[in-house]
């Protein structure tokens, strides 16, 4: 997931997916800002991320993955399947069930 903290969005998006964290336990979650790297260590705390072991947060302060993916809109969604292979992309908020679906269908 690329959010911007910031981002009303990209707030929702993480607090439903905190509220449903138990249906993701088998899912490694990345989730990548460009923004400044202490708003995403405050955005971070606020959610208190770091207490879940499949939730990993990293700064892309290079602009890579908006250049690559070209990203309009956020929080911009990422599918990728056990072999690390891309499965699905999706631009702004995506109901958890859906989520969900996209890795029960491609593994």
């Amino acid at each position: 997931m690329l959010f911007n903290p910031e981002c009303s969005h990209c707030q929702h998006e993480t607090e439903e997916l905190v509220k449903d964290i138990d249906k993701f336990k088998d899912i490694e979650i990345l989730m990548v800002t460009s923004m400044q790297f202490d708003s995403m260590l405050s955005f971070r705390a606020k959610y208190q991320l770091d207490k879940y072991d499949n939730i990993v947060m990293a700064h892309d302060d290079n602009f890579f993955l908006i250049t690559y993916f070209q990203i309009r809109n956020l929080p911009f969604l990422a599918f990728f399947n056990k072999k690390r292979e891309l499965i699905d992309v999706f631009e702004g908020g995506l109901p958890m069930d859906l989520i969900l679906e996209k890795f029960d269908k491609k593994d």
